[in-house]
């Protein structure tokens, strides 16, 4: 989990509503967004103009938790618009503690976020951990991560998340989709940088050949 120093008052900060955008959400199947983006009021105004335009089957929060960079309004805001939720475990106990919920077992911390919001899913990545989903309609599965030599974690989780709604889009289930998301996000933390282009072929080849590190031992009983 890395540390960033988000530098405030620069372009990203100021996203104003435009005839691209609007036109790019309503042919969108999925929006991703997080918090970082609305700690400007321009910014987030922008977001929540787009969410209330998007028409698509999911719209995933990816709550990215930056040092200096959310509030309590804002994670609750970002909740309450959000079909599926997606949090490291840090960002699961933080949530756990605004919520008042248990932060342990992690299953109970999810169940525990879909009974106060209307989520249809809950993703919690643990890195070296693997990464666990809950759906509204009870399926919870699990995925152990897989063992690679670390580079640079960054960008690591935003493969996942695209690796996972992928996977979703062509109707696997969250067990394929957590298989496919720790694959892809453990290639990306085996390279210098961020995210780089990966083939279908070559994620495939990958979730064959590469080992898999140790389950949880709590949540071994999920796999699948």
């Amino acid at each position: 989990n890395p540390d960033f120093t988000i530098v405030p008052e620069v372009a990203y900060d100021y996203i104003e509503p435009d005839a691209a955008l609007e036109q790019a959400v309503a042919q969108a199947q999925v929006l991703c967004f997080g918090t970082l983006a609305q700690r400007s009021a321009v910014s987030r105004g922008t977001l929540w103009r787009l969410r209330e335009a998007f028409r698509g089957r999911w719209a995933l929060l990816d709550i990215n938790l930056r040092r200096g960079c959310y509030s309590r309004q804002s994670i609750v805001d970002s909740i309450e618009r959000a079909d599926i939720l997606k949090a490291n475990d840090a960002e699961a106990r933080v949530l756990a503690e605004i919520y008042g919920l248990p932060g342990e077992p992690l299953p109970a911390l999810a169940r525990g976020l879909l009974g106060v919001a209307r989520l249809s899913c809950v993703v919690i990545t643990l890195g070296a951990g693997g990464a666990l989903a809950l759906s509204r309609e009870g399926e919870l599965r699990y995925h152990p991560a897989y063992a690679v030599r670390v580079v640079d974690t960054v960008g690591s989780g935003d493969a996942f998340t695209a690796a996972f709604l992928i996977a979703l889009l062509r109707g696997r289930g969250l067990g394929a989709a957590l298989r496919e998301g720790n694959a892809l996000g453990a290639l990306v933390a085996t390279q210098k940088g961020a995210t780089q282009p990966a083939s279908p072929e070559e994620l495939e080849e990958f979730c064959a050949s590469a080992p898999l590190a140790p389950a949880d031992p709590g949540l071994a009983r999920f796999l699948g």
